[in-house]
């Protein structure tokens, strides 16, 4: 027994000295490292460094000019601080290859932010206020101590929505200008981390935390087919659409004959409205039903049209 345990002590220390050096050291650990030091000091740079020995260190960077700099080994034990000229600590000048994982927004090296391992808390809130809405101009606002995000929509003259580092909605700004809100910041202080492509302001689309909508797909779709299963079940012969509108969901119903009312309902599958162009009754988004995608349509179909059953809808029994 006594053997196992030496031979497993011995395999978990070659493990974690070959590991880096034969690429597979797992990401796990540093995350774990990363995350430790991120929230002793979130306003700190933060580099996975090896040495020529093949030996890992994390740096960690003081975010002002001159900044002292503190090592930490690979089990994320602090070995020194380097803040003397010269270092002590001939660790502090040792050449070694540096990969950055962690970059605040606002910093004294003017340099993008980076969150390799997705830690921080402003990456989580952008996040969730993009997911929200995509297709938005996103700020961030470093007043003071307090940190704000702002969203705008890609239209020109658009409301401007005001979050906490949370992504907790505060208030609304309707113009830049307006210096009496307390919410209208001044534009010039803060930093775009997102900007979409094709916008109004005729600018480069910014993506600084490689934001992608992270929704879970799964239950998106699960949703999306009870919704088309039960607007089938109550008129099994019609066709089932699905629009998409200024960044949300829409679908329509319409039953299979000339000159039928078309119904619309919402992401959640909630009647919203009908159009009814025969007695001209009609909803403002009837003129924005463009480019629809087919989840429904029945066979021998007024459209003339194939039959379609994207997400296998069944007949109930």
């Amino acid at each position: 027994m006594k053997r196992e345990i030496i031979l497993l002590i011995i395999s978990i220390h070659f493990i974690s000295v070959s590991g880096w050096a034969n690429g597979i050291f797992t990401a796990n650990t540093d995350s774990l490292i990363v995350k430790s030091l991120y929230s002793k000091a979130p306003n700190c740079k933060i580099s996975i460094c090896l040495s020529t020995k093949k030996t890992k260190y994390f740096f960690q960077y003081e975010n002002k000019p001159n900044g002292k700099v503190v090592i930490y080994n690979d089990q994320g034990r602090k070995i020194t601080e380097c803040s003397e000229k010269p270092p002590k600590n001939p660790l502090c000048s040792l050449e070694m290859s540096n990969e950055v994982v962690f970059v605040p927004i606002v910093n004294t090296w003017k340099i993008p932010a980076v969150d390799k391992f997705g830690i921080s808390i402003e990456k989580k809130a952008i996040q969730k206020i993009y997911n929200n809405k995509q297709n938005t101009r996103i700020y961030y606002f470093k007043i003071g101590k307090s940190t704000y995000i702002t969203q705008e929509e890609n239209l020109k003259n658009a409301k401007i929505y005001v979050y906490d580092v949370k992504g907790n909605k505060l208030g609304v700004c309707k113009n830049w200008n307006n210096k009496k809100n307390k919410y209208c910041f001044d534009v010039n202080k803060g930093i775009v981390v997102y900007l979409p492509p094709n916008n109004v302001w005729g600018e480069t689309p910014v993506n600084i935390f490689d934001l992608t909508d992270n929704i879970d797909k799964s239950k998106n779709s699960t949703l999306e087919k009870d919704i088309v299963q039960k607007l089938y079940d109550q008129m099994p012969d019609s066709r089932i659409l699905k629009f998409k509108i200024e960044d949300k969901l829409f679908y329509s119903q319409e039953m299979n004959a000339e000159d039928a009312v078309t119904r619309i309902y919402d992401h959640a599958g909630n009647n919203i409205g009908i159009c009814d162009y025969w007695n001209k009754r009609k909803n403002e988004l009837c003129a924005k039903l463009k480019n629809p995608e087919i989840l429904y349509m029945p066979p021998n179909n007024v459209w003339k049209a194939p039959p379609e059953n994207k997400l296998n809808i069944m007949a109930n029994q």
